[in-house]
């Protein structure tokens, strides 16, 4: 058998397998709410029960470091792919509660490359950093390319902080976006006939233009989250609320900018980071490990058919779904660069 046959019998059995392990997928409008949950925990929960450990340097085993990564827009969910790669929202909160289970952990560096994401999803990792310090772990953030609103957010609250000279970081605040086809429904014709129990219970219908009231409404939404925010900026980093304030109006800093703003404390790369976790903290000859789920062997054998998968498939439609629904309504969002 030639290597164009071996080759063909090779996709043949790869697609029989998927055929055979995953039922057929009703289309997107087919879907409810009851179906997806059991397809979400049978295919995708099922691998957060069996986190693996993944060593980077050898060391002691009695004394370790933790690298944690934050890698893309903090949204709920698994993130879970056939390529692998993605921010999984579900693996990183299992992460940060192992953490708290293991004696042997005396140091995390956490790394970001994330232009933020929701509020909630955001201050659901906080929550969580933040008894992991009370425990008395040190955690050290390394911002990567991109440690901007939700990032920075998350990152706020570490020992210290260190930038790559390349970083953009800040962008402290909060967005919320809604659309707005009353414009073009006029120019077609379209009617909208909207029946709710209050004049604003259709705040944010893509279907009309907002009042001047829910304008406000909205407003003060925003500005709560933007209040939590800059107060936790101005505990995290030591530095009245007002100049807080006075920095925290929606922009991009570059490194070199955040220290002098005091948003970081240091410029360096990943090495300069964990040396100074392992230095100011007296841990003893480390080993540094990070956590990875079993799913990257099977990444590995499915990696090359991925965009088949994604894009010719009913499979690919439900994997869009999923990932796309938690922003099927309006919401509030510490997110760099809008939508």
């Amino acid at each position: 058998m030639n290597k164009k046959r071996w080759l063909a019998a090779g996709i043949s059995f790869i697609i029989l397998v998927i055929s055979i392990s995953v039922p057929k997928f009703k289309t997107k409008e087919e879907l409810n709410s009851e179906e997806l949950s059991g397809f979400y925990e049978k295919f995708l929960g099922e691998s957060l029960k069996s986190i693996k450990e993944k060593e980077i340097q050898a060391g002691s085993k009695n004394e370790r470091v933790l690298v944690l990564n934050l890698d893309g827009a903090i949204m709920a969910g698994s993130g879970y792919s056939f390529a692998g790669g993605g921010y999984n929202h579900d693996f990183f909160l299992k992460q940060l509660d192992k953490v708290l289970d293991d004696p042997t952990i005396k140091g995390i560096l956490f790394t970001i490359n994330s232009p933020g994401g929701g509020v909630y999803e955001s201050a659901e990792i906080r929550e969580k950093l933040l008894k992991i310090k009370d425990s008395g772990i040190p955690i050290y953030v390394y911002m990567k390319n991109l440690a901007a609103s939700g990032g920075y957010y998350v990152a706020a609250d570490a020992d210290k902080i260190f930038a790559n000279p390349e970083t953009w970081t800040g962008s402290i605040g909060v967005i919320s976006q809604t659309m707005d086809y009353a414009g073009l429904m006029e120019k077609y014709g379209v009617k909208s006939h909207i029946y709710a129990s209050g004049r604003n219970k259709a705040m944010g219908s893509p279907y009309k233009e907002p009042s001047e009231e829910e304008v406000a409404i909205w407003m003060s939404l925003i500005n709560e989250s933007y209040d939590r925010f800059v107060k936790i900026v101005a505990e995290g980093r030591d530095i009245p609320e007002e100049r807080v304030r006075e920095i925290a109006d929606g922009r991009i800093y570059s490194a070199k900018q955040a220290l002098d703003n005091g948003l970081v404390d240091k410029i360096g790369n990943t090495n300069d980071a964990l040396e100074a976790l392992i230095e100011d903290n007296n841990i003893i000859y480390p080993s540094v490990f990070r956590y990875s789920l079993p799913t990257d062997s099977l990444s590995e054998i499915f990696g090359p058919f991925s965009s088949f998968l994604s894009s010719k498939s009913e499979l690919g439609d439900l994997k869009y779904f999923i990932e796309k629904q938690e922003q099927a309504h309006p919401r509030a969002y510490y997110l760099y660069g809008g939508f």
